[in-house]
């Protein structure tokens, strides 16, 4: 399963990066909403996590593009420091999460494969 990480905190981008590796998964990250816009059109990954506050476009912006502009059935995780914002996302994940991405990504496979 390929996973495309966008967050623009290295810190958290590194140990999301470094969990999901150990669990064998295919990882792709970047730290700002354009850079996440080219390798989704380009790599088309099985899940997208994206934080929503980001340089160049927003978390927000991301889930619209794979939803209505390239209107692909990509499941779309949204982690938010932030509060009740409305998203498309498949799934809203507060930061201080890993256990609950490791649900997300147990649902997702069963629902991709």
């Amino acid at each position: 399963m390929k996973i495309l990480i966008v967050e623009d905190n290295q810190l958290i981008l590194k140990v999301i990066e470094t969990k999901l590796k150990k669990e064998g998964y295919d990882v792709i990250s970047c730290e700002n909403g354009k850079e996440a816009m080219e390798k989704i059109t380009d790599a088309l990954p099985d899940l997208v996590i994206t934080d929503i506050m980001l340089p160049y476009s927003s978390g927000l912006e991301i889930v619209n593009f794979v939803k209505v502009t390239l209107k692909q059935n990509i499941p779309v995780m949204v982690l938010s420091g932030m509060g009740q914002e409305k998203t498309n996302a498949n799934q809203k994940i507060y930061k201080g999460f890993y256990c609950r991405i490791k649900i997300f990504l147990a649902i997702s496979e069963s629902l991709i494969y």
